[in-house]
């Protein structure tokens, strides 16, 4: 079961959550990837109203994850 939670950052909320994903080449592998959905409270551009974080194949756990989003923020003098 997927368990989604909501974050607050600096640019908007986040929904945080994890993914299941299998990669096959020569062997298969699982992984668990984080991922976080940012939706821009003031998107610059209102055709890109959000950022996705993703940690491929789990190189950051979801709690370093949730960590990297408490320090989001927009850049002074940027809107």
């Amino acid at each position: 079961m997927t368990v989604v939670e909501e974050v607050a950052t600096g640019l908007g909320r986040a929904t945080l959550f994890v993914q299941e994903y299998t990669e096959c080449t020569n062997f298969c592998g699982d992984f668990e990837e984080p991922i976080a959905i940012i939706a821009l409270e003031e998107p610059v551009d209102p055709a890109h109203t959000s950022i996705v974080l993703q940690a491929p194949k789990g190189d950051i756990a979801r709690d370093e994850l949730r960590q990297v989003l408490a320090t989001m923020r927009a850049l002074d003098g940027e809107q």
